[in-house]
């Protein structure tokens, strides 16, 4: 198959397929990416369809499998890209419809905004020059699948590695001295669920903007100025019931809450 005919048909199937989140498989076998180039070729078309949907357009982009214990549990030893859509961004504690997700699960999270348009990589000195601020953050994800565990990383970064919104804290701090000596705490209908630290992520939390500024160079889509990057799960996903309340409290940026009901 023509490989633009391909990644247009696996991404319309794949918006269907976020239209309706019920366990399945995503893409049929001939549609499935053969490799991550595949799959990011087939996520960007997907961004395309969802832009011009329900989703707005591109607000951001979320970084899985930055920590060990999500490199664990998804059985992935690399960083992984998915897309964040603007209408599925959130700011300050929320409440969403149980009913509207497959499977919903939530992540223990820090985000960046950045202040400047990113398309190449960038050391060390330059990616804490491109934040403007830092919050902390829920990923919410979708486990939209019948079996996640039989499909492999292309496939899952072809749909935004499970990605289904993204909440982020009514305010943040410019600056931070030491982003790497963070405390996480995730809090499920006020029990302590898990806990991490933001030296997890990649040893530091910036080596994930870092990692993302390689890959915007690598496929040649730069990352807008305000774009928000979450850098990763301090804690395992957890899967919640309706009615949970989530609690997940980053040291020196605070609190944030998602109820599903």
């Amino acid at each position: 198959m023509d490989p633009d005919r391909k990644f247009a048909e696996a991404a319309q199937a794949l918006l269907e397929h976020r239209r309706h989140p019920r366990g399945r498989d995503p893409l049929p076998a001939r549609l499935r990416p053969a490799d991550e180039l595949e799959g990011y070729a087939i996520q960007h078309a997907l961004r395309e369809r969802l832009a011009e949907a329900e989703f707005g357009p591109l607000a951001g982009y979320k970084i899985g499998c930055t920590t060990a214990v999500m490199q664990r549990f998804l059985a992935i030893d690399h960083p992984c890209a998915g897309a964040v859509m603007a209408n599925r961004l959130y700011t300050g504690d929320t409440v969403l419809d149980f009913s509207s997700f497959a499977r919903v699960g939530v992540e223990c999270e820090m985000a960046v905004r950045l202040n400047q348009q990113v398309g190449r990589a960038l050391t060390r000195d330059e990616v804490t020059q491109v934040v403007a601020e830092y919050r902390v953050s829920i990923e919410v994800v979708d486990d939209r699948y019948a079996d996640y565990r039989a499909l492999d990383a292309a496939t899952l970064i072809a749909d935004d590695f499970f990605q289904s919104a993204l909440i982020v804290g009514a305010s943040g701090v410019d600056t931070l001295t030491h982003p790497e000596q963070l405390d996480a705490t995730l809090r499920i209908n006020g029990e302590v669920i898990g806990t991490g630290s933001s030296q997890d992520i990649l040893g530091h939390p910036l080596s994930a903007l870092q990692w993302l500024s390689n890959h915007a160079q690598d496929v040649d889509i730069p990352i807008d100025a305000d774009a928000w990057i979450t850098l990763g799960s301090m804690v395992q996903t957890q899967w919640l019931e309706r009615g949970d309340r989530v609690e997940v409290n980053v040291s020196s940026l605070g609190t944030l809450a998602l109820s599903v009901e």
